[in-house]
């Protein structure tokens, strides 16, 4: 049997290390300064701010040539049929295949709309169509809401539709945070559903992603001495799984281990080459290594990559490992394209 992981550091002297955890401690401490969502009368008065770059982030760099299609829901029982609006970014040259994305946000806050910048650097290096998810948010809206919202329209974009409308079809799934749970969901629902995903996707980007909802040690930890998401706390206004999650799922420790809603629980076998990256001092850091683990066992390629110094949220916050973070991605994107 192979190694269980191809698991590395990134290249990185001491130095840039500890410029890097001093950057990331500042980083962290301009974010005290700033509006939170629980600061705010509810999730969408801050989502309102968000847009306005005056939450966490900046003020966001809309691109000028997004569009945006909806696409219809699949019926279910006790959902009904909505649009889902998916933002698309296309590259100059005649596109290669196509990337979606999934915002972050901890399933309660983030926006498709509000990573442009990012997506845009994607979309020209890669030659890919960047197709990023509207998906139903909590409170209104509890988990699996959004697992639905995004393995429908990867439904549509492996489509004959698609492929007419767009002129290309999805070939890789990335997502941050919240986003690259929802990632491993969608790669699991489609495999489910009789998709060939190791046919058909040529690859997935779970970005520093959270796959057990119960919340792993690195979780507590991080949150214990300040640094990283603030998840396990004791008041629910201000946990972002515990507003994601049906009350009768929060409360009981085997019901949120249930695949459904911690996926590193679930049959990984079938499933497509995936890149899993995460900062060192990530509080995420342990489902980043587990599920990287849990991949290569199950009989799939995994390649876990971990960015010494680097924090929660790095790819979409200008921090110095930002631009190499992007690279690997676009590295492994060019390298999954040329082996095909």
């Amino acid at each position: 049997m192979k190694s269980v992981i191809l698991q590395h550091f990134a290249p990185c002297s001491k130095e840039t290390e500890q410029q890097r955890v001093q950057e990331s401690e500042e980083y962290e401490r301009k974010k005290t300064k700033k509006v939170h969502f629980w600061d705010c009368r509810d999730a969408q008065e801050y989502r309102q701010l968000e847009k306005e770059g005056k939450g966490v982030f900046d003020m966001p760099v809309y691109d000028p040539d997004a569009q945006v299609i909806d696409i219809q829901s699949t019926p279910r029982p006790d959902d009904p049929v909505h649009d889902i609006p998916v933002r698309i970014l296309r590259p100059k040259g005649a596109p290669r295949g196509i990337l979606m994305f999934i915002h972050g946000g901890g399933f309660v806050i983030g926006s498709s709309s509000l990573h442009d910048n990012v997506l845009r650097l994607l979309a020209e290096q890669t030659d890919l169509i960047v197709a990023s998810v509207e998906y139903r948010l909590a409170p209104e809206y509890k988990l699996p809401a959004g697992s639905y919202d995004c393995v429908d329209a990867a439904m549509y974009l492996l489509s004959p539709d698609c492929e007419k409308t767009l002129g290309s079809t999805l070939s890789f799934i990335c997502g941050e945070s919240a986003g690259g749970y929802l990632t491993v969901q969608t790669a699991l629902m489609l495999r489910d559903a009789g998709i060939d995903v190791r046919k058909r996707l040529a690859g997935i980007m779970p970005v520093y992603p959270i796959v057990d909802l119960s919340f792993l040690p690195s979780v507590r930890a991080g949150t214990a001495s300040g640094q990283g998401v603030p998840m396990p706390t004791d008041d629910a206004d201000r946990n972002f799984i515990a507003l994601s999650l049906p009350r009768e799922v929060w409360t009981s420790k085997d019901k949120i281990k249930n695949p459904i809603y911690s996926p590193l629980y679930a049959n990984l076998g079938d499933m497509p080459p995936a890149m899993i990256t995460v900062g060192a001092i990530d509080s995420l850091l342990d489902d980043s290594i587990l599920l990287a683990a849990r991949w290569e066992l199950a009989g799939n390629q995994a390649e876990l990559k971990i960015y010494p110094g680097s924090p929660h949220g790095y790819l979409v916050v200008d921090l110095d490992v930002t631009k190499e973070a992007i690279a690997d991605l676009v590295d492994f994107m060019k390298g999954r394209l040329n082996s095909s």
